[in-house]
């Protein structure tokens, strides 16, 4: 689906580590002055988001907003859960999903 300024579209596996530096950065960006000042703890944590997303890949797909240069500017994962694996929401904010 191609709007005037976006694109959504299914990411691809081999994208993942796109996705997970949007993530990483956007973090950064929002809770933090800076990403660029702690460049090894912005690739610890990039790389950790891609384990993370690779863990889930086969239940899940990624949904990505881009912008008209190819920027991901916004994204959707829809998982089906096997109610056993520790989600994302249940790690980083403690929440019991059940």
């Amino acid at each position: 689906m191609v709007y005037e300024k976006y694109r959504l579209r299914e990411l691809q596996p081999n994208e993942i580590i796109r996705l997970a530096e949007f993530i990483v950065v956007e973090n950064f960006k929002h809770h933090r002055q800076s990403c660029n000042d702690v460049p090894f703890k912005r690739k610890k944590e990039i790389l950790s988001v891609y384990n993370q997303e690779m863990d889930f890949l086969n239940s899940s797909k990624i949904f990505v907003a881009e912008d008209t240069s190819g920027n991901i500017v916004g994204f959707i994962r829809i998982l089906k859960w096997n109610g056993m694996d520790v989600l994302p929401l249940q790690r980083i904010f403690g929440i019991d999903s059940l």
